[in-house]
């Protein structure tokens, strides 16, 4: 189902009393040419974590757990793959963000700022990769 990813997270984020809203569709997508740009090669394939350029890369079931030490406390966006749900959400910080995922389903996830200053991605395999001005 399209968008079900932000639902979950904007529902858990809600119950949890936390600040939270879906980031402007055209805000977004400029963020995303700028991700594309920066962090990214040129194949057109999916998973987008797939696409990234020599990331750091920590394997663990719940690496990200550590996104309160590795964000901190900068608004983040957390997005998904674009196949599964073409909306992003806006979350106050790292913490915010390691507390609500504690809560959701396991899915593929991506999280960067307003600015896109870095990537973050959590896979499948269990592979936090990350990129950029962390």
């Amino acid at each position: 189902m399209q968008n079900d990813l932000s639902k979950e997270v904007m529902d858990v984020a809600e119950e949890q009393g936390l600040e939270v809203s879906l980031v402007d569709e055209a805000e977004f997508r400029s963020l995303i040419t700028r991700i594309e740009g920066e962090f990214l090669d040129n194949r057109r394939t999916f998973p987008l974590w797939e696409r990234m350029r020599d990331p750091k890369a920590q394997q663990a079931p719940d690496a990200w757990r550590s996104l309160d030490e590795l964000i901190g406390n900068r608004k983040i966006v957390i997005f998904f793959e674009q196949d599964r749900d073409k909306r992003a959400v806006l979350l106050a910080s790292g913490k915010d963000a390691s507390q609500v995922l504690s809560e959701c389903t396991g899915f593929v996830f991506y999280l960067t700022d307003l600015s896109g200053s870095y990537l973050v991605a959590f896979n499948d395999h269990d592979m936090l990769l990350s990129l950029g001005d962390l």
